[in-house]
């Protein structure tokens, strides 16, 4: 999944359709503060919120921001194997990504995208 695979914000979604500079202060604010003070600060801006919603929102942001992260690894990772191997099949190339895909599942301890990038594997090699 990138991040262009996660669904448009709502427009009545204040905090997700903010600039991502302003996003990006919201959530280097709550790192260290409970949901109760970023709501208070957020209400001091003058942005009326609750703590669901930055609840919600942070959750969201996190997964954006994780996604981004995993996305430039695996450009990266498959730009370097070109760059080393110009001969490099499509083939060599999806491998590589069901690779980095099941050992980011592994790391971030995530059985159920394990799961799927087995299923995804197991598929493949039946046909």
């Amino acid at each position: 999944m990138t991040t262009d695979a996660l669904p448009k914000p709502r427009s009545d979604a204040r905090l997700k359709t903010l600039p991502e500079d302003r996003q990006a202060q919201i959530a280097d604010f709550a790192r260290t503060r409970s949901l109760a003070q970023t709501v208070q600060w957020l209400s001091q801006a003058g942005l009326n919120t609750s703590i669901s919603a930055v609840s919600q929102f942070l959750r969201w942001h996190r997964l954006k921001q994780d996604l981004a992260r995993s996305e430039a690894a695996l450009q990266d990772k498959l730009a370097d194997i070109v760059r080393h191997d110009p001969t490099a099949t499509a083939e060599r190339l999806q491998h590589v990504g069901q690779v980095f895909f099941a050992m980011s599942s592994l790391q971030k301890q995530d059985p159920r995208a394990w799961y799927l990038s087995q299923t995804i594997a197991l598929r493949k090699a039946g046909l």
